[in-house]
């Protein structure tokens, strides 16, 4: 005689469904959970937008003004990561272990932001003059490139800052 199995195999998927339905109650109440399915929408988002913005600014300004745009966007970029010498993830490290040095990591933030950004601003303006072959924009698109730097560089320590101080939904509002 055959021992029936059926009443084994029901129960184990019995249990399983209640435990999937604790694990998922108590992921749900997790506040590290909600945080990061906070940031998973708000990336998303940014995908969106970012798709809605490239058609929107491709439509607009067309193939060439598309390009200019896009290397005058770059050369802020390059600047912002040329003058943040690692100090986001330093800001973070360090704040995450000690809260009380908020207010000093805020002013050495700034002062980075405004003297490092304006000398890297500078200096891409000066190499930017003297060799205009090197820049493939000019005018108000290398000035407003070369502008972003200092207010990127704030942008981005002020978002590590956010994040250190599990800040996630505020972080969320500024990045979108």
């Amino acid at each position: 005689q055959e021992p029936n199995i059926e009443v084994p195999v029901a129960a184990s998927i019995s249990s399983v469904r209640t435990a999937s339905k604790r694990i998922w109650k108590t992921a749900i109440k997790s506040d590290f959970v909600r945080k990061a399915f906070g940031i998973y929408v708000t990336q998303i988002s940014l995908i969106v937008i970012g798709l809605a913005t490239t058609i929107t600014v491709a439509r607009v300004l067309g193939p060439t003004g598309r390009g200019l745009y896009s290397v005058g966007l770059a050369i802020g970029q390059i600047g912002v990561q040329l003058g943040h010498f690692g100090l986001t993830a330093s800001n973070t490290y360090y704040l995450g272990r000690d809260r009380s040095i908020l207010p000093r990591l805020v002013g050495n933030s700034l002062l980075v932001s405004v003297s490092v950004g304006m000398l890297v601003s500078i200096a891409s303006g000066i190499v930017c003059s003297i060799w205009p072959a090197l820049a493939p924009v000019h005018g108000g698109l290398l000035v407003l490139g070369i502008v972003y730097v200092p207010l990127g560089l704030a942008f981005l320590f002020s978002e590590n800052l956010l994040l250190a101080l599990q800040q996630v939904s505020a972080y969320n509002k500024i990045e979108l």
